[in-house]
């Protein structure tokens, strides 16, 4: 990214402005028939900033000497210190250090704007540790490690239209300040695409390629949360970010791009069977989206990911999420023959497909996992039928779904899902739909008590998710 003198200057200040809030009013000035680039006057401190995008010594000597003459101009004034700042927009080269050694003005600190920047939130640190932290449901399917290393294969991403689009594109746009919704069924993929795009846009910001950051949270960490600085600052913790307020400040300053990984693992605190409607309750559950989004300054890109079918529609799900004029809509395509054959490659198969077969991501590596993948007659019509196959799914659904805290094992949610495709059958299609009385009897039934908050949200997704795939 390249910034005009003029440019570098403008942005210099804005962060100036976000350091030292006493000092908001304040910016360049002329003092002794010299400009500055800006004077920020604070309880203790008049802080004295200049700023260059050139790498030249004599620059970096003429700025010295406006510092030294300005911070020992104001230096007592009215009680207070004066500092002096000289921000370069790479890397000060050793001739420009050398110009503040070789004077030994203590006063003045040369740095550069990525060493200025991390004064207001250490970025580099925060994407070291949200790297090592789980991305959403994102976990080897074999072991349930949240962080493993296998080869992300894209998944066809589709518009409103059905049109494809390349998720290369989606990631500039989101970097250039576009907003987006990416939906997709149970186990497409929607926690490894979004943890492709943060590995994107946090090399772009490494790169210096771009001066924002991805700010991504699992929203499964937020359950009962409406307070978006609340929920900024539990994710800090959640990673080990030490200084949670810097986070909200970069946030708030517009520095970074927001990726919120999961719209239907969040619920709403004490609806206690209120909600007649599950349209409701959605409706409550996404408060803290809502404000977050309000409260994003509008030069930052947001993304947003969730189940396809957790909303009965996009209005509801645009009406749910705030309007969302300006979001556009895309979602994941399951994958193609020769996608599933690249995976299945990743975990060292090399076999044909079997027709019954699922293609989405999550499925697939549980399968895999299990050796239940094999060219018919190797291994055997009954280790490679489907009858097995999808046993062994419902299996590792259910572990998953549980894990979504909703105080059920993972066998009383298999009884939840067979329960409801049952009722799901015996309707006119055979999938559906079901009324919010026959969702919640049925969780009563199966678990002797109705769902709690986060009970009904897994609920509905047994409904919406799995239960289509599997009855």
């Amino acid at each position: 990214m390249t910034y005009t003198p003029h440019e570098f200057e403008d942005e210099v200040r804005r962060i100036a402005r976000l350091l030292w809030p006493a000092g908001k009013y304040g910016g360049s000035e002329m003092v002794d028939g010299q400009e500055r680039d800006g004077i920020f006057e604070t309880e203790d401190f008049f802080h004295c900033v200049e700023s260059t995008i050139s790498r030249q010594k004599d620059k970096a000597e003429k700025d010295f000497c406006k510092l030294a003459k300005l911070t020992k101009k104001l230096n007592g004034r009215r009680g207070k210190f004066a500092k002096g700042w000289f921000v370069t927009f790479e890397e000060p080269t050793a001739e420009q250090r050398s110009v503040f050694k070789s004077n030994k003005e203590p006063r003045l600190t040369i740095c550069s704007y990525d060493q200025f920047r991390s004064k207001l939130a250490d970025i580099t640190n925060y994407l070291n540790l949200r790297q090592s932290y789980p991305f959403g449901s994102l976990e080897d399917p074999e072991t349930g490690e949240k962080n493993f290393n296998l080869k992300y294969i894209p998944l066809d991403i589709l518009d409103q239209s059905g049109a494809p689009v390349r998720l290369e594109n989606l990631k500039e746009n989101l970097g250039d300040g576009g907003r987006a919704i990416l939906t997709g069924d149970y186990g497409a993929g929607k926690s490894a695409t979004a943890k492709d795009i943060f590995l994107h846009l946090a090399n772009k910001f490494r790169e210096r390629k771009s001066l924002q950051f991805p700010l991504l949270l699992n929203l499964r960490d937020h359950h009962g949360q409406n307070n978006p600085v609340e929920a900024i600052e539990r994710h800090a913790r959640n990673i080990g970010f030490a200084d949670q307020s810097s986070l909200v400040r970069a946030w708030r300053a517009g520095h970074c791009v927001l990726l919120l990984d999961g719209f239907d693992e969040i619920a709403s605190a004490g609806w206690s069977g209120k909600v007649k409607r599950f349209r409701d309750l959605r409706y409550q559950s996404m408060e803290l989206l809502r404000k977050i989004i309000g409260e994003t300054p509008k030069s930052s890109g947001v993304l947003i990911t969730g189940r396809a079918h957790f909303f009965d529609s996009d209005l509801e799900l645009k009406n749910a999420l705030g309007g969302l004029g300006n979001f556009k809509i895309y979602s994941l395509a399951e994958f193609s023959l020769e996608q599933v054959k690249e995976f299945l490659k990743g975990w060292g198969l090399n076999t044909a497909v079997p027709e019954w077969l699922p293609t989405r991501p999550l499925l697939l590596g549980y399968l895999a996992t299990k050796n239940l993948i094999a060219i018919e007659g190797e291994m055997g019509e009954e280790v490679s039928s489907p009858v097995i196959g999808w046993n062994i799914l419902l299996e590792k659904i259910s572990e998953r779904e549980a894990k979504i805290e909703a105080g059920i094992d993972p066998g009383t949610v298999r009884n939840l899902i067979e329960s409801l495709a049952t009722m799901a059958r015996v309707s006119v299609d055979g999938l559906g739909p079901l009324s919010a009385d026959e969702i919640i009897d049925c969780f009563k039934d199966v678990c002797g008590h109705r769902p709690d908050d986060r009970g009904i949200v897994v609920q509905q997704n047994f409904c919406k998710s799995v239960c289509l795939d599997v009855g």
